[in-house]
């Protein structure tokens, strides 16, 4: 129920990570959920292949608890070796960077914007 997740976000994702693209690739994408009562609190969004995390996202009232890492480390078991990434992150979001950051992780390059004037 993407209505129900989708008001776990602080911020939208981008046209690369949006309901609309994880739809379209939904073969190379595992969802994996918190539940209480079997209501989703927390999911999380991965692809395998790329180890690409497009989708992270906590009831802002389950904050805090450690559903966020607990599904990152399930991540982390399924994927073996190798580097997760969180790509297209709005850094402008002082709860989403306070996470990333407290888990370690450092921006990365930065995204850039290609202009051709005609």
């Amino acid at each position: 129920d993407w209505s129900l997740l989708g008001s776990f976000w602080d911020f939208q994702p981008s046209w690369q990570n949006s309901v609309d693209s994880i739809n379209r690739v939904q073969n190379a994408i595992t969802m994996l959920g918190a539940f209480q009562r079997d209501v989703p609190v927390a999911y999380i969004c991965m692809e395998e292949g790329t180890g690409d995390i497009p989708q992270l996202a906590v009831h802002p009232r389950f904050r805090h608890q450690g559903l966020a890492v607990a599904l990152l480390g399930r991540v982390t078991r399924l994927l073996g070796p190798g580097e997760i990434r969180f790509t297209n992150t709005c850094l402008d979001s002082q709860p989403t960077r306070d996470f990333l950051l407290s888990l370690g992780l450092e921006p990365g390059h930065g995204q850039y914007e290609m202009i051709l004037e005609i």
